[in-house]
């Protein structure tokens, strides 16, 4: 199962993107589905209210237990499925989700963009699959086709390497065979990136 995005609004769960069964009771302050649950603490004596993201699972070894606590706030969470060992939980403001939609942006990792992207790439009847790479930097790209030589380039895998950038955007779009993945990710070592808003391609 891919990652639940559920809102966050007066206090209350308000919405989420999945049409699963779910549990959602206690007026908004409690959510449960695919071994998460969700719960929202108001404040108390001083103390600011929290968003508490629990996840847990017994395993032939042992239990296992993801947990992370937000500042409660409006704005998205997110939980990831799989795995509760590589399970991670993550809170986004309102105003940084806008951005991230405005610019189509799955992801954010601060890494340098400076760097060698590379991703299968394939348009036949199994399906579709391809990357592309943005930056504000100079991206060299190279494909290293897996035809034998006189068939149409259609399979095979593409190579970038960006340099002089502060942000590069990678796009992945796997739609081959049982896959079915999309991320845009952003690579930039600024640590607001939302200061990046002026220069970043729109996609909204």
């Amino acid at each position: 199962m891919s990652t639940i995005m559920i809102r966050i609004q007066d206090g209350r769960i308000y919405s989420l993107n999945y049409s699963h069964p779910f549990k959602l009771i206690n007026d908004g302050k409690f959510f449960s589905m695919n071994d998460w649950t969700v719960t929202i603490k108001d404040s108390h004596n001083g103390r600011p209210g929290r968003i508490v993201c629990h996840a847990e699972r017994e395993y032939s070894d042992g239990p296992a237990i993801c947990h992370r606590e937000f500042k409660l706030a409006d704005g998205i969470v997110g939980l990831a499925g799989g795995n509760i060992c590589d399970r991670y939980a993550f809170f986004r403001s309102n105003e940084f989700q806008d951005f991230l939609n405005k610019h189509g942006i799955t992801a954010v990792k601060h890494e340098d963009p400076n760097q060698k992207f590379s991703g299968f790439v394939s348009w036949s009847g199994r399906g579709e699959a391809t990357i592309t790479v943005e930056s504000d930097g100079e991206v060299d790209h190279d494909f290293e086709s897996n035809c034998s030589e006189g068939v149409e380039l259609a399979t095979g895998y593409s190579h970038y390497a960006v340099s002089g950038a502060t942000w590069a955007i990678v796009t992945v779009n796997n739609f081959y065979g049982d896959n079915r993945n999309y991320a845009r990710i952003l690579y930039s070592n600024v640590r607001n990136v939302t200061t990046l808003d002026s220069v970043l391609p729109i996609t909204k």
